[in-house]
């Protein structure tokens, strides 16, 4: 397995670790796998917190190296749109999970 795959499964690994500590055990039940729009949503959250970090770590830096500050303008506009949909997954998956539907 590569570099990106090992960093990709162990910030999911990461994830789940968080949503588990977050929430009693009554709430979480043991599953053998989980629906596809559960998986959907915490990918998503996933990889847009991948891009988050990314944009936080390299893209803004770049941008004020390069002398852009277009590029970094849309960089943090894109960053604040991520922040957003990062949140809604996120209330997503607690409120399913609060219901005892995340699985």
């Amino acid at each position: 397995m590569g570099q990106a795959c090992e960093r990709e499964t162990l910030y999911c690994a990461q994830i789940r670790e968080t949503l588990i500590s977050a929430f009693p055990k009554t709430l979480l039940k043991e599953v053998t796998a989980m629906q596809n729009c559960n998986y959907n949503k915490t990918r998503l959250l996933a990889d847009v917190k991948s891009i988050i970090w990314r944009i936080k770590q390299y893209y803004k830096k770049d941008a004020a190296d390069a002398n852009h500050p277009l590029c970094g303008k849309m960089v943090d506009e894109m960053e604040k749109d991520l922040m957003k949909y990062a949140e809604k997954l996120q209330a997503a998956i607690s409120g399913l999970s609060k219901e005892g539907k995340f699985n």
